[in-house]
């Protein structure tokens, strides 16, 4: 018995998928996107959509975008996406930082939005929001998935001294952060010597690129959705200041380089002069040794 209400609920599970999928096919864009982001890399994605929103091109995919950005940070610089938003026109939806009892509002017309687009939001969205979307809201995320899940995928690809990066556009999980199944990936190789500031920013113009292209895809992409394999998942959690002490004892002159191209816009790598880590030299500038073997 318990066998038969398995197989039941995933055929119909798969019929409820199917039947979606025929309706959607019915409504191609373009569409009202809500947009959820916060800092500089969502600023790409944000006005990306909103060149398209603007253009006179008769392919524009977007009609209209509105902004759901977190509360503004007390003490601290203005949330990015806001800054921008302002500055173009670009509707700022209110939110108390909270989604117990939340509901998506209508659209600033009164509309219904048809879809949201999430990049470096910060903040956990759950089922109940996902589901109120009549297409299922899409998320960019630096890096192949499954590999570096998490807060810091630039710069855990810069600890680690990869060679090739990307970007992936994924499905909201109802239950995870960046587990969704995976639309579109794009790899980027990571040129000698790059670092993150700079990085982050190609990586961001690329996601931006590449969710537009998502969108005006997005029912055949939805279509050849996959997944995510088990295998190759490793996190990439928020970088602690402790990730920046630097271990001359463990290791070698080409990670403490890596760890500075990684860190030096937010904890910067340093030393400390005692035991007790109450004196720090921090290092602004980190060269490699140009005649030793870096291996």
């Amino acid at each position: 018995m318990k066998c038969f209400k398995l197989h039941f609920l995933v055929r119909k599970k798969d019929w409820i998928r199917n039947f979606c999928n025929i309706g959607l096919a019915k409504t191609p864009p373009p569409w009202k996107v809500l947009f959820f982001g916060s800092d500089d890399v969502s600023v790409a994605t944000l006005k990306k959509l909103w060149e398209n929103k603007v253009s006179p091109s008769t392919d524009r995919i977007i009609s209209s975008v509105e902004l759901l950005n977190p509360p503004e940070p007390i003490n601290l610089e203005p949330l990015k996406t806001r800054s921008f938003a302002l500055e173009m026109g670009i509707p700022c939806l209110e939110w108390s930082g909270s989604f117990e009892g939340f509901t998506v509002p209508k659209s600033t017309s009164g509309d219904t939005f048809d879809i949201g687009v999430v990049v470096s939001f910060g903040y956990f969205i759950p089922a109940h929001v996902i589901r109120s979307f009549p297409y299922a809201p899409i998320n960019m995320h630096p890096s192949l998935l499954p590999k570096y899940r998490g807060a810091s995928p630039i710069q855990y690809a810069l600890l680690n001294d990869d060679k090739t990066t990307g970007v992936s556009i994924i499905e909201l999980h109802t239950k995870k952060f960046d587990a969704g199944k995976i639309l579109r990936q794009v790899p980027y190789d990571i040129r000698p010597g790059i670092r993150y500031k700079d990085l982050r920013k190609e990586l961001a113009e690329l996601g931006a690129e590449e969710v537009l292209y998502t969108l005006r895809n997005y029912h055949q992409l939805s279509k050849e959705s996959f997944f995510q394999p088990v295998e190759g998942i490793s996190r990439a959690p928020k970088i602690e200041s402790s990730f920046g002490n630097v271990r001359w004892d463990e290791w070698t002159a080409k990670e403490v380089y890596n760890r500075w191209r990684a860190l030096e816009d937010s904890v910067g790598i340093y030393s400390t002069l005692d035991n007790q880590n109450r004196t720090r030299i921090k290092f602004v500038q980190v060269c490699l040794p140009e005649s030793h073997s870096l291996s």
